[in-house]
């Protein structure tokens, strides 16, 4: 039998809970000096495959400089169409949280992070797709 794989939210929160200012902002974390091993990202880095976004959060990377390769699977969630400028690497779906989670899980490979705010983490807390959270 094949071990089901997790869906993990792994997120960078501030001492008083949140993951960004109410605009949006990051500087809080992204201003500060990376210490060694950015707080145990290198090694949760190992044991995913596939990165699971909202559609504001794939947005954000953009503008953040990310690069989606082809290195691992990435699937952003959205209703909206699929951006003329996406990366060919990036899958976007707007199929049920649940639905597609389920068959994600029951595929091979390693584990999953979801990546994202509180609209995306809310979406899949609702459909009951998180198995554990990371900060």
């Amino acid at each position: 039998m094949m071990k089901q794989r997790k869906v993990i939210v792994h997120i960078a929160m501030s001492a008083d809970g949140y993951i960004a200012r109410t605009d949006g902002d990051l500087e809080w974390l992204t201003a500060r000096p990376a210490p060694a091993g950015f707080y145990g990202i290198d090694a949760f880095m190992q044991s995913i495959d596939t990165k699971a976004l909202g559609r504001k959060t794939y947005e954000a990377s953009l503008r953040m400089g990310a690069k989606f390769g082809s290195g691992d699977r990435t699937i952003v969630f959205s209703h909206h169409p699929r951006p003329k400028d996406a990366p060919a690497t990036v899958e976007f779906t707007n199929e049920a949280i649940d639905v597609f989670v389920n068959r994600l899980r029951e595929s091979p490979g390693k584990n999953i992070w979801l990546m994202g705010g509180g609209e995306i983490i809310a979406s899949f807390l609702d459909a009951q797709a998180i198995r554990r959270v990371r900060h």
